[in-house]
């Protein structure tokens, strides 16, 4: 008579042999990023159609990873259905994160925040240096012919007063 745990393990190889894969390593064939899926293939060069890049398809947006083709990916099973959904990138092209009205865009050249109508971050020492060196310029000069100088100083800058430090580059 067999023991408990030798059953369990019995059953447990035959779940294994008879029911379908709970996931899956695989290789990016391509990426079809407006409806948010690819195509995967296996080591035994089976095609996996259609897998999911976001849990929950739909209009709705909120962290979405584009990976690179020819990178490798884990995929797992959508509950009891044939679909699968990559959850784990080797190497990504693209990272988007969308909560609410902001979004951030992350390629391997930019970092796109909000669609970029702003413009590109400044360099907050540059430009305080520049400014400082105005400063400097307009607190010296004298007036050509009398020699007089400014009466009315201007302050240094410091970034302190200007910085946003809750955002960082």
């Amino acid at each position: 008579m067999a023991s408990d745990e030798e059953l369990r393990e019995a059953l447990r190889k035959t779940a294994v042999m008879y029911a379908p894969d709970s996931s899956v390593l695989a290789q990016i064939k391509s990426v079809n990023e407006k409806e948010c899926t690819c195509v995967l293939v296996d080591d035994d060069g089976q095609e996996f159609f259609n897998v999911r890049l976001r849990p929950v398809t739909g209009k709705n947006k909120s962290f979405l990873q584009i990976p690179k083709a020819g990178s490798f990916v884990l995929a797992v099973r959508v509950e009891d259905s044939g679909d699968w959904m990559v959850v784990a990138c080797d190497e990504v092209e693209k990272v988007q994160l969308i909560v609410g009205n902001s979004e951030i865009i992350v390629t391997e050249d930019d970092i796109l925040m909000n669609g970029g109508k702003l413009g590109g971050l400044i360099k907050i020492s540059e430009l305080t240096a520049k400014l400082n060196e105005l400063v400097q310029i307009y607190n010296t000069h004298t007036h050509a012919g009398n020699g007089v100088t400014t009466t009315m100083l201007a302050s240094l800058f410091n970034k302190g007063d200007y910085e946003d430090e809750t955002v960082k580059h």
